[in-house]
C-alpha cells in the first residue's frame, strides 16, 4: 500500500469513527444473534466508504455466503489477503471459500486450497467439514501446526 493510499484510509477511518464504532457495536451484537443481513449491511457501507480489513472481508465474506450470494462471497475471500487473528476464524475463512468454490462448480479447485490450508489446530468442526468437502478424509500429511495466536 502507498503512503498516500494509507494516508487517505486514515482520514476517512478518522473522519468516520464515531459511525463505524457504532456499527462495529452493532457487528457484535448481530453476531452474537445469527443476524447475518444486518452483517451484510454494514460491512456493505464499511466497503463503500473504503474501510475494508481482513475482517471486514472475513465477515462480509461470510454473511454473503450464508444468502448463498456464492460469487460476492468468493470474492470477498479471494480479498482478504492477510491472516485473521485467530485461528477459529482463520479456519472459517477457508472452509467457507472452499464451500463458495464447490457452489461455483469448482471443486478441485476448493481441494487444493484445503490442501494448502488446513491446520492440526483447526477446531474439530472445521475440520470435518474440510474433510467434507474433500470428498473423504483430510489430507493428514498436509495438515500443519501453525502454532495458533490466543487473542483477548
Amino acid at each position: 500500500m502507498s503512503r498516500l493510499s494509507a494516508l487517505k484510509k486514515a482520514i476517512v477511518l478518522v473522519r468516520n469513527a464515531p459511525h463505524f464504532w457504532r456499527q462495529w457495536n452493532r457487528v457484535w451484537r448481530a453476531q452474537r444473534e445469527g443476524n447475518w443481513a444486518t452483517i451484510e449491511e454494514i460491512m456493505s457501507d464499511f466497503h463503500q466508504r473504503s474501510f475494508e480489513t481482513p475482517q471486514t472481508r472475513f465477515l462480509h465474506g461470510c454473511a454473503l455466503a450464508h444468502f448463498s450470494r456464492w460469487e460476492e462471497a468468493l470474492a470477498q475471500f479471494e480479498r482478504i489477503g492477510a491472516t485473521l487473528d485467530d485461528v477459529p476464524s482463520e479456519a472459517v475463512r477457508w472452509v467457507n471459500h472452499a464451500i463458495a468454490l464447490v457452489e461455483l462448480g469448482r471443486r478441485e479447485e476448493a481441494v487444493d486450497l484445503l490442501k494448502g490450508h488446513v491446520s492440526s489446530d483447526w477446531p474439530p468442526s472445521e475440520l470435518r467439514k474440510a474433510q467434507e468437502l474433500s470428498g473423504g478424509d483430510p489430507p493428514r500429511s498436509e495438515l500443519r501446526d501453525r502454532g495458533a495466536r490466543v487473542t483477548d
